[in-house]
């Protein structure tokens, strides 16, 4: 299973907090003391800064894949979890796409492979701009008289940053 923290809506530059937990399914016979059991992490696109840590799991990330990896000393029951994983990562640049979080997970004479993956979606999003246009004066306009004009531009409390170089 893996689960992110947070609301439905997660900005650039926040930091999206993801839960991953491993468990032997109820049907299916123990997880052997000290067989590898792996799991394959795959970044998504826009998501950068990306660590794990979890109790007895050795990590290693080669590119956009993060490799966690658990030798248990006691086999691993029908119906029991391991520790789990948090992953942290950074989301980095905007995205027109909502990532998807997806993991699955491998060890030997596994019963049933249709239930060895997982995924999770993380909705990032973009400003939430206004414009507010007024003049000066009392409202009259007088033919070839000036008029000056104010506009402001506000990100609403709940937008996402706009970005450096980003045309408003």
């Amino acid at each position: 299973m893996l689960t992110h923290q947070g609301g439905a809506c997660s900005h650039v530059r926040d930091t999206v907090i993801s839960t991953l937990t491993v468990s032997n399914s109820n049907a299916g016979g123990p997880v052997p003391a000290e067989q590898l059991i792996s799991v394959t992490y795959t970044i998504p696109a826009g998501l950068s800064n990306v660590t794990a840590s979890g109790t007895g799991w050795q990590f290693s990330n080669n590119g956009n894949k993060l490799t966690a990896t658990y030798t248990g000393s006691t086999p691993l029951e029908a119906g029991d979890s391991l520790p789990d994983v948090t992953l942290r990562g950074t989301i980095s640049n905007p995205m027109s796409l909502t990532p998807n979080n997806s993991v699955s997970v491998a060890t030997l004479n596994d019963s049933n492979s249709t239930n060895d993956s997982a995924s999770d979606s993380i909705t990032v999003c973009g400003p939430d701009l206004s414009l507010t246009k007024t003049h000066q004066g009392s409202g009259v306009f007088l033919i070839g008289k000036n008029i000056s004009y104010t506009l402001q531009v506000k990100n609403a409390t709940t937008g996402g940053p706009v970005m450096a170089g980003v045309p408003v």
